[in-house]
Protein backbone atom coordinates (compact mmCIF):
# COMPACT_ATOMS: atom_id res chain seq x y z
CA UNK A 1 0.00 0.00 0.00
CA UNK A 2 1.00 3.12 -0.64
CA UNK A 3 1.02 6.41 2.17
CA UNK A 4 0.71 9.86 1.74
CA UNK A 5 3.90 12.17 2.78
CA UNK A 6 1.82 14.43 3.67
CA UNK A 7 -0.49 13.39 6.19
CA UNK A 8 0.67 9.45 6.44
CA UNK A 9 -3.10 8.11 5.68
CA UNK A 10 -3.15 5.19 3.31
CA UNK A 11 -4.17 5.35 -0.47
CA UNK A 12 -5.82 3.48 -2.67
CA UNK A 13 -4.49 1.97 -6.09
CA UNK A 14 -5.50 4.06 -8.67
CA UNK A 15 -5.99 7.22 -6.64
CA UNK A 16 -4.59 10.59 -8.15
CA UNK A 17 -5.21 12.70 -5.16
CA UNK A 18 -5.35 12.44 -1.53
CA UNK A 19 -8.43 11.93 0.44
CA UNK A 20 -7.31 13.51 3.78
CA UNK A 21 -5.41 16.35 2.41
CA UNK A 22 -5.88 16.69 -1.22
CA UNK A 23 -2.34 16.13 -2.11
CA UNK A 24 -0.94 14.76 -5.53
CA UNK A 25 -0.86 11.12 -5.36
CA UNK A 26 2.01 10.84 -8.80
CA UNK A 27 4.40 13.53 -7.44
CA UNK A 28 4.47 11.50 -4.13
CA UNK A 29 4.89 8.47 -6.24
CA UNK A 30 7.84 9.41 -7.38
CA UNK A 31 9.25 10.94 -4.83
CA UNK A 32 8.50 7.90 -2.95
CA UNK A 33 10.17 5.25 -5.17
CA UNK A 34 13.70 4.21 -4.73
CA UNK A 35 15.96 4.47 -7.57
CA UNK A 36 17.68 0.83 -7.85
CA UNK A 37 21.09 0.19 -9.77
CA UNK A 38 22.16 -2.83 -10.59
CA UNK A 39 26.04 -4.16 -9.32
CA UNK A 40 27.93 -6.38 -9.90
CA UNK A 41 30.22 -8.28 -7.38
CA UNK A 42 33.67 -8.52 -7.91
CA UNK A 43 35.23 -10.83 -4.84
CA UNK A 44 33.90 -9.03 -1.88
CA UNK A 45 33.98 -5.44 -4.04
CA UNK A 46 30.40 -4.24 -5.35
CA UNK A 47 31.51 -2.75 -8.87
CA UNK A 48 28.68 -0.31 -10.66
CA UNK A 49 27.85 -1.31 -14.44
CA UNK A 50 29.70 2.25 -15.73
CA UNK A 51 32.63 1.38 -14.18
CA UNK A 52 33.05 -2.19 -15.23
CA UNK A 53 32.74 -0.64 -18.85
CA UNK A 54 35.37 1.85 -18.27
CA UNK A 55 37.56 -1.22 -17.31
CA UNK A 56 36.70 -3.05 -20.02
CA UNK A 57 37.84 0.24 -22.29
CA UNK A 58 40.79 0.35 -20.30
CA UNK A 59 41.89 -3.24 -21.57
CA UNK A 60 41.18 -3.29 -25.23
CA UNK A 61 43.79 -3.45 -27.62
CA UNK A 62 45.03 0.44 -29.22
CA UNK A 63 45.38 -2.06 -32.55
CA UNK A 64 43.16 -4.55 -34.61
CA UNK A 65 43.79 -7.79 -33.79
CA UNK A 66 45.34 -9.77 -36.74
CA UNK A 67 44.34 -12.77 -38.26
CA UNK A 68 46.96 -15.61 -38.38
CA UNK A 69 48.54 -15.70 -41.47
CA UNK A 70 47.58 -11.92 -42.51
CA UNK A 71 50.22 -10.56 -44.42
CA UNK A 72 50.69 -6.28 -44.21
CA UNK A 73 50.06 -4.87 -47.74
CA UNK A 74 50.68 -1.38 -48.82
CA UNK A 75 49.15 1.28 -50.83
CA UNK A 76 51.04 0.38 -53.89
CA UNK A 77 50.66 -3.24 -53.59
CA UNK A 78 47.07 -3.65 -52.79
CA UNK A 79 46.52 -1.26 -55.79
CA UNK A 80 48.38 -3.82 -58.22
CA UNK A 81 46.41 -6.42 -56.25
CA UNK A 82 43.20 -4.52 -56.98
CA UNK A 83 44.34 -4.17 -60.73
CA UNK A 84 44.89 -8.05 -61.15
CA UNK A 85 41.79 -8.60 -60.08
CA UNK A 86 39.52 -6.43 -62.04
CA UNK A 87 41.55 -7.63 -65.96
CA UNK A 88 40.45 -11.34 -64.13
CA UNK A 89 36.57 -10.04 -63.46
CA UNK A 90 36.93 -8.89 -67.30
CA UNK A 91 38.12 -11.43 -68.79
CA UNK A 92 35.06 -13.59 -67.26
CA UNK A 93 32.94 -11.21 -68.03
CA UNK A 94 33.54 -11.56 -71.49
CA UNK A 95 33.89 -14.93 -71.50
CA UNK A 96 37.47 -15.37 -72.08
CA UNK A 97 37.84 -17.16 -68.75
CA UNK A 98 35.58 -19.76 -66.80
CA UNK A 99 34.64 -19.87 -63.47
CA UNK A 100 37.13 -22.16 -62.15
CA UNK A 101 39.74 -20.24 -64.24
CA UNK A 102 38.67 -17.09 -62.37
CA UNK A 103 39.19 -19.02 -59.00
CA UNK A 104 42.28 -20.66 -59.86
CA UNK A 105 43.89 -16.68 -60.90
CA UNK A 106 42.44 -15.18 -57.86
CA UNK A 107 43.75 -18.13 -55.55
CA UNK A 108 47.27 -17.26 -56.90
CA UNK A 109 46.92 -13.66 -56.53
CA UNK A 110 46.69 -14.46 -52.69
CA UNK A 111 49.52 -17.11 -52.36
CA UNK A 112 51.69 -14.32 -54.14
CA UNK A 113 50.64 -11.64 -52.02
CA UNK A 114 51.38 -13.65 -48.99
CA UNK A 115 54.89 -14.47 -50.14
CA UNK A 116 56.01 -11.16 -50.70
CA UNK A 117 55.56 -10.74 -55.09
CA UNK A 118 54.17 -7.64 -54.54
CA UNK A 119 56.20 -6.17 -52.36
CA UNK A 120 58.12 -2.88 -53.78
CA UNK A 121 61.54 -3.98 -53.44
CA UNK A 122 60.60 -6.98 -56.35
CA UNK A 123 60.74 -4.29 -58.36
CA UNK A 124 59.21 -0.80 -59.96
CA UNK A 125 55.30 -1.24 -59.88
CA UNK A 126 53.59 -0.75 -62.87
CA UNK A 127 51.01 1.87 -63.46
CA UNK A 128 47.51 0.39 -62.91
CA UNK A 129 46.24 -1.34 -66.60
CA UNK A 130 43.33 0.71 -67.96
CA UNK A 131 40.73 -0.92 -69.79
CA UNK A 132 41.85 -2.11 -72.95
CA UNK A 133 39.83 -4.38 -75.36
CA UNK A 134 41.65 -8.05 -76.00
CA UNK A 135 43.28 -7.91 -79.15
CA UNK A 136 42.44 -10.51 -81.76
CA UNK A 137 44.93 -11.74 -84.12
CA UNK A 138 44.22 -11.32 -87.81
CA UNK A 139 43.10 -14.75 -89.70
CA UNK A 140 45.67 -16.42 -91.53
CA UNK A 141 44.80 -16.48 -95.27
CA UNK A 142 44.51 -19.50 -96.63
CA UNK A 143 46.84 -20.27 -99.22
CA UNK A 144 45.00 -19.86 -102.78
CA UNK A 145 45.04 -22.84 -105.37
CA UNK A 146 47.12 -22.30 -108.09
CA UNK A 147 45.29 -21.21 -110.78
CA UNK A 148 45.77 -23.55 -113.94
CA UNK A 149 47.17 -21.99 -116.77
CA UNK A 150 47.32 -23.60 -119.98
CA UNK A 151 49.95 -23.27 -122.47
CA UNK A 152 48.88 -21.33 -125.44
CA UNK A 153 48.36 -24.04 -128.46
CA UNK A 154 50.47 -23.17 -131.13
CA UNK A 155 48.99 -25.45 -134.40
CA UNK A 156 51.33 -27.11 -136.75
CA UNK A 157 50.12 -25.01 -140.11
CA UNK A 158 47.94 -21.97 -140.45
CA UNK A 159 44.86 -21.40 -142.21
CA UNK A 160 43.90 -18.94 -144.06
CA UNK A 161 41.45 -16.58 -142.87
CA UNK A 162 38.86 -16.11 -145.55
CA UNK A 163 38.11 -12.52 -146.82
CA UNK A 164 35.10 -11.06 -147.18
CA UNK A 165 34.31 -8.60 -149.70
CA UNK A 166 30.69 -7.89 -151.11
CA UNK A 167 30.01 -7.90 -154.92
CA UNK A 168 29.35 -4.73 -156.55
CA UNK A 169 25.69 -3.29 -155.96
CA UNK A 170 23.70 -2.98 -159.57
CA UNK A 171 22.97 0.47 -161.06
CA UNK A 172 19.95 1.96 -159.74
CA UNK A 173 16.78 2.40 -162.16
CA UNK A 174 13.38 3.52 -161.69
CA UNK A 175 12.06 0.13 -161.58
CA UNK A 176 13.30 -0.84 -158.02
CA UNK A 177 11.58 2.02 -156.38
CA UNK A 178 8.21 1.39 -158.15
CA UNK A 179 5.44 0.30 -156.16
CA UNK A 180 4.48 -3.58 -157.22
CA UNK A 181 1.22 -4.71 -157.18
CA UNK A 182 0.32 -8.50 -157.23
CA UNK A 183 -1.34 -9.96 -160.23
CA UNK A 184 -3.77 -11.94 -158.55
CA UNK A 185 -5.57 -9.21 -156.77
CA UNK A 186 -9.58 -9.01 -157.07
CA UNK A 187 -11.38 -6.82 -159.12
CA UNK A 188 -12.52 -4.76 -156.76
CA UNK A 189 -9.57 -3.42 -154.97
CA UNK A 190 -7.54 -2.47 -158.21
CA UNK A 191 -10.40 -0.51 -159.59
CA UNK A 192 -10.62 1.43 -156.15
CA UNK A 193 -9.79 4.81 -157.94
CA UNK A 194 -12.85 5.19 -160.43
CA UNK A 195 -15.33 5.76 -157.24
CA UNK A 196 -14.21 9.25 -156.47
CA UNK A 197 -13.93 10.01 -160.27
CA UNK A 198 -17.64 8.65 -160.80
CA UNK A 199 -18.92 10.18 -157.50
CA UNK A 200 -17.81 13.86 -158.81
CA UNK A 201 -19.08 13.07 -162.20
CA UNK A 202 -22.79 11.83 -161.24
CA UNK A 203 -22.35 14.05 -157.78
CA UNK A 204 -22.02 17.24 -160.27
CA UNK A 205 -24.63 16.54 -162.68
CA UNK A 206 -27.37 15.70 -159.93
CA UNK A 207 -26.74 19.15 -158.13
CA UNK A 208 -27.14 20.94 -161.36
CA UNK A 209 -30.31 19.32 -162.59
CA UNK A 210 -32.09 19.92 -158.77
CA UNK A 211 -30.92 23.58 -158.25
CA UNK A 212 -31.52 25.00 -161.94
CA UNK A 213 -35.09 25.26 -161.73
CA UNK A 214 -34.54 27.31 -159.05
CA UNK A 215 -31.23 29.06 -159.42
CA UNK A 216 -29.89 28.87 -162.87
CA UNK A 217 -26.80 30.37 -161.83
CA UNK A 218 -25.90 28.25 -159.14
CA UNK A 219 -26.94 25.19 -160.86
CA UNK A 220 -24.20 26.29 -163.22
CA UNK A 221 -21.58 27.02 -160.65
CA UNK A 222 -22.03 23.41 -159.02
CA UNK A 223 -21.62 21.74 -162.77
CA UNK A 224 -18.08 23.65 -163.12
CA UNK A 225 -17.24 22.52 -159.49
CA UNK A 226 -18.20 19.24 -160.27
CA UNK A 227 -16.04 19.02 -163.51
CA UNK A 228 -12.88 20.47 -162.40
CA UNK A 229 -13.17 18.34 -159.90
CA UNK A 230 -13.88 14.99 -162.36
CA UNK A 231 -10.63 16.38 -164.23
CA UNK A 232 -8.76 16.15 -161.31
CA UNK A 233 -9.75 12.85 -159.88
CA UNK A 234 -9.35 11.38 -163.04
CA UNK A 235 -5.70 12.63 -163.72
CA UNK A 236 -4.52 11.48 -159.84
CA UNK A 237 -6.31 7.79 -161.09
CA UNK A 238 -4.60 8.07 -164.62
CA UNK A 239 -0.74 9.22 -162.80
CA UNK A 240 -1.89 6.26 -159.90
CA UNK A 241 -2.50 3.68 -163.09
CA UNK A 242 0.29 4.85 -164.30
CA UNK A 243 3.25 3.92 -162.03
CA UNK A 244 1.66 0.97 -160.72
CA UNK A 245 1.80 -0.36 -164.45
CA UNK A 246 -1.85 -1.74 -163.70
CA UNK A 247 -2.62 -2.25 -168.07
CA UNK A 248 0.59 -3.62 -168.62
CA UNK A 249 0.84 -6.22 -166.06
CA UNK A 250 3.75 -6.25 -163.73
CA UNK A 251 7.33 -5.16 -165.51
CA UNK A 252 10.80 -7.03 -164.70
CA UNK A 253 12.25 -5.49 -161.98
CA UNK A 254 16.28 -5.73 -161.73
CA UNK A 255 17.93 -8.75 -159.61
CA UNK A 256 18.22 -8.00 -156.42
CA UNK A 257 21.91 -8.09 -155.12
CA UNK A 258 24.05 -11.33 -155.68
CA UNK A 259 25.17 -11.19 -151.93
CA UNK A 260 28.31 -11.64 -150.04
CA UNK A 261 30.73 -13.87 -151.94
CA UNK A 262 33.21 -15.56 -149.62
CA UNK A 263 36.96 -15.95 -151.44
CA UNK A 264 39.76 -17.56 -149.91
Amino acid sequence: MVQCNECGSKLKKGDSFCSQCGAKIAVLKAQAKPVKTRSKSVGKKTVKPSSVKKSIKSQAPSEPVKKEGAVDLTDDVKRRLKAELEISIKAFKRGDITLEEFQDIKKSIVAKARAGFYNASSGPLSPAPTSTPKAVPPPVPSPMPAQFEPEPFVPAYTIPEPSLRRTSDPAPTGDLYKPMRRLDEPLFSKLWYLAPVIFNLIGGLIAYFAIKPSDEKSAKKMLAIGAVSFILVAAGAGYYSYTTNFFGGQKDVAPPPTGIVIEG
